[in-house]
């Protein structure tokens, strides 16, 4: 089942509803030339036409080298204030691999061309381990053999140095700490349908305030919030990124 379709049908300091339970938040997606971009928004107090707050964002794409593919890296992911330890983070992360594995049969990793904050890393972590992540590997037979030269499996872990002879391991590493996982991590079977139900729920629901935008005013009203979405979206991390405070993984200084 493809999750992402054409056309998907204020960043504010305002609090989140308390009770907001997360099968109310609304769910837009959409699909660029390297990667996916995901919002999530409280549907809850909004009177249309207004924009709906937004309370998360992540974005993926897919890694520069092969990372064994088929590869994204999250670069990018905020949250709003209102909902920090709501869980609302791990969740982002968790619907960005459920999209990556529907879309392009892939895992998903962290940042690699620059650094990753160390709650991001705690994220990670808490997939890799807690959640029970797979750790996918590259195709079989392309690095290791056993004694009487029968293949015995590809490899799991990422090469930033050439240091293996399977190219398809490769990886581009970090210009600040170091990486937040050393690992192509996919979304596990045993939670896929609860994260699918989830995201499907929040879809339906996104779709249903976006459906009454252009029944009671017009298709440019509905436009016009999907665009201030994804500035919000692009505000939301602007204001909220901010390594120096909570600090670079990896960094020592």
């Amino acid at each position: 089942m493809n999750l992402i379709m054409e056309n998907w049908r204020r960043f504010i300091n305002e609090s989140l509803n308390e009770n907001l339970k997360i099968e109310t938040l609304g769910l837009n997606a959409y699909q660029e030339f390297n990667g996916i971009n995901i919002t999530l928004v409280d549907l809850s107090s909004v009177q249309a036409p207004e924009t709906p707050m937004v309370i998360g964002m992540i974005e993926t794409s897919v890694t520069d080298k092969p990372c064994i593919p088929k590869t994204h890296e999250v670069g990018v992911v905020a949250v709003h204030p209102s909902a920090v330890g709501k869980g609302i983070g791990t969740y982002l992360y968790e619907v960005a691999a459920l999209f990556v594995l529907k879309n392009y049969d892939g895992g998903i990793t962290s940042d690699h061309l620059a650094s990753t904050t160390i709650p991001a890393a705690n994220i990670w972590k808490k997939l890799e381990n807690s959640l029970g992540y797979v750790k996918r590997k590259t195709d079989p037979g392309s690095e290791e053999y056993n004694e009487d030269g029968e293949i015995i499996g590809g490899s799991d872990t990422l090469d930033y140095n050439n240091s293996t002879p399977d190219p398809n391991d490769d990886c581009t590493t970090v210009s600040d700490g170091k990486p937040a996982t050393d690992h192509s991590l996919q979304i596990p079977p045993e939670r896929i349908s609860k994260i699918e139900s989830t995201v499907m729920t929040q879809i339906n629901n996104f779709d249903d305030y976006l459906t009454n935008i252009a029944s009671n005013f017009d298709e440019d009203a509905k436009n016009n919030i999907l665009n201030d979405i994804i500035k919000q979206a692009n505000r939301l991390f602007t204001t909220e990124y901010n390594p120096k405070n909570v600090g670079i993984y990896g960094d020592n200084k």
